[in-house]
């Protein structure tokens, strides 16, 4: 198979990955995690792919993520901006730098998450309806802990479908 194709068919994958992933956020972890603190994958999910991956299909993954993120949040562009500029910044400065592990996805899940968490409560802090920081406190580091918890699976999966996992292991 040329390299066109494999590559179409790992971000293919990449998409199922997120298409089942996204479905259990909406519909099985809410119902998980006491308080109303649960994970929240995108950001867990972005930080795994970045990882793996780099150039121009990562920064459509992000804008394409982040769009999903925002549709909930009718009038929002809030991740539809910050994932794409976050996935440019990784890769600017993981190029050839950091190795492809767990330890790396942990780290870059971990920026993506409090980055859009932090930037999420701020925004919110000036609309009316909205708790903002106040209640991020409260939210922020269960939600982080929470998803954290799924980095090493998603990262598993990502490094399978990548076709590095080989590269990986040496």
């Amino acid at each position: 198979m040329n390299q066109c194709k494999q590559n179409a068919a790992k971000w293919l994958r990449y998409g199922m990955l997120s298409a089942v992933t996204l479905a259990l956020q909406l519909t099985v972890l809410p119902g998980l995690f006491p308080r109303g603190a649960g994970p929240f994958l995108p950001p867990i999910l972005l930080g795994c792919i970045v990882t793996f991956e780099s150039g121009g299909g990562v920064l459509l993954y992000a804008l394409l993520l982040g769009s999903w993120c925002d549709a909930f949040r009718p009038g929002e562009l809030l991740f539809t901006l910050l994932y794409p500029m976050l996935a440019w910044g990784i890769q600017r400065l993981s190029q050839n730098v950091y190795p492809k592990t767990v330890a790396a996805a942990f780290a870059w899940s971990t920026v993506v998450s409090l980055l859009g968490q932090l930037l999420y409560g701020l925004f919110h802090l000036w609309m009316p309806g909205y708790a903002g920081v106040s209640a991020l406190w409260t939210v922020l580091a269960p939600e982080l802990l929470y998803s954290l918890l799924f980095v090493p699976p998603l990262w598993w999966l990502v490094r399978a479908m990548s076709g590095q996992a080989a590269a990986v292991r040496r």
